[in-house]
């Protein structure tokens, strides 16, 4: 192995390493988000339905509406700065993701693609060709980056006044983090650097 395979190699394991606890922090930091974000969507319908009361009938009722709303807003507050919170470390999670990938990319550049008999390149039993890598590792990126980019826009238009645009941001969080792109790239990388683990 020449030093650039030698440095790719290690900026690979690098990479196929982080994966399974990437994928567990996400699931865990969307599991999360479940509480605050349920809290948020039943103080924003209450606040739709404080804001239409009109009672004139009952003694000093818009000072207790303006005392409830702003508990409501209080509460809603909270709950949005909550759910910012994870959603930036969400966010963190990503561009480390990413630095490694780049890192990988990056140090491809100058690699002999050519050289099909490169342990590196034509990979082995258990470790996948280079360039299958690759291809996999940016759909396995893809999913994350597209799951955190519809976070992200939900969270910029959130509307606590229409009820849309909070299911909208509760349908956010749903991501399948099951599906095909990362389980596969997790279950053909799981034995690279780790011939150990081979019975």
């Amino acid at each position: 192995m020449t030093q650039l395979e030698t440095q790719i190699n290690k900026y690979l394991v690098n990479f196929v390493k982080a994966l399974p606890s990437f994928r567990d922090k996400w699931g865990a930091l969307v599991e999360s988000i479940a509480k605050p974000l349920d809290g948020l969507i039943n103080q924003a319908e209450q606040l739709r339905h404080v804001e239409k009361a009109d009672l004139k009938d009952v003694d000093d009722f818009e000072g207790m509406k303006e005392r409830l709303l702003y508990r409501i807003y209080e509460g809603i507050e909270e709950d949005i700065c909550s759910i910012k919170q994870t959603v930036d470390k969400l966010n963190k999670l990503n561009n480390d993701l990413k630095n490694k990938l780049t890192l990988l990319e990056n140090a491809t550049v100058n690699l002999d693609w050519d050289d099909k008999n490169a342990a590196l390149i034509k990979g082995s039993a258990t470790q996948p060709a280079l360039e299958l890598l690759l291809d996999y590792a940016l759909d396995f990126w893809l999913v994350f980056c597209l799951a955190a980019r519809n976070i992200n826009k939900a969270m910029r238009e959130i509307d606590v006044r229409d009820a849309k645009s909070m299911t909208d941001l509760q349908n956010s969080f749903k991501v399948d983090l099951d599906c095909r792109a990362v389980t596969f790239l997790i279950a053909i990388t799981q034995y690279i650097d780790n011939e150990k683990a081979i019975t």
